[in-house]
């Protein structure tokens, strides 16, 4: 009874949910291989997720685009808790869901400021290495994410695995659930079209306008953790990074 209009309409859920367009096309490549397995004993007659594509004209209402600086100050403005302190370090610092997931209190260092990004946790909540040899990097932070973070500190759940933003038993959180329970009822409350993945292309505008508008500390590429063949590969870093940050900060919350 699996068609491919079921395999289809499965892709575009997980694409609803906040995964992204890689993982979405690691599931359906598992799934393809669990059904020509059930294909070669007899299981099923055909393989219905052979030619489904995880394609731009299957995502257009989902479509990772820049978000109003208004929009992001909304949803941190009426956020509460680890779901707030998520937004900051997401919009602010530019961290992807698994690298923010997988963040550990042992890698934010508040005397000098920066997010050490040393590991992340996958969509099945195993922790791991960076997702590339450039993810592995220090992100400047600024007094507002400091801060933010040493009051969710105060409120964090312990854990073995010293997570910053872990399950309410310590364990690594289920992102999906975080985007379903608390991201997009946010979203739809405050009337706001967003993906999560759309929080890390805001700080990277913030960051290019930075250096565009005054001149001044260019705080991007190595900052976003991507590589030479990235979506953001003409971003790049320079010294003077918590002045920059400030800057930024200012930008969105005056």
């Amino acid at each position: 009874r699996l068609s491919r209009k079921a395999v289809n309409d499965f892709r575009d859920r997980l694409l609803a949910s906040g995964r992204s367009e890689m993982i979405t096309r690691k599931i359906l490549g598992v799934l393809r291989l669990v059904l020509n397995h059930a294909m070669n004993n007899g299981r099923v007659h055909s393989n219905a997720a052979q030619g489904v594509r995880v394609l731009r004209s299957s995502r257009l209402d989902y479509k990772v685009s820049v978000p109003p600086k208004q929009d992001v100050k909304s949803l941190i403005d009426d956020a509460t808790g680890r779901f707030r302190a998520m937004l900051v370090v997401s919009a602010l610092c530019g961290s992807r869901a698994s690298e923010t997931h997988g963040l550990r209190w042992a890698d934010v260092d508040f005397a000098d400021g920066f997010l050490n990004v040393r590991q992340h946790a996958d969509f099945c909540g195993t922790l791991g290495e960076p997702k590339s040899a450039a993810g592995h990097r220090s992100v400047p932070a600024g007094p507002f994410v400091l801060n933010t973070l040493k009051e969710w500190k105060l409120a964090c759940p312990k854990g073995d695995l010293d997570l910053v933003f872990p399950s309410s038993d310590g364990s690594v959180a289920d992102h999906a659930n975080t985007v379903r329970r608390h991201f997009k009822p946010l979203c739809d409350k405050l009337k706001i079209k967003l993906r999560w993945h759309g929080m890390r292309y805001f700080a990277a505008s913030l960051w290019i306008a930075g250096v565009l508008d005054q001149g001044g500390h260019d705080l991007r590429g190595a900052r976003l953790g991507a590589d030479d063949h990235g979506a953001l590969r003409h971003l790049f870093p320079t010294p003077d990074h918590q002045h920059g940050m400030v800057q930024v900060e200012q930008r969105v919350f005056g």
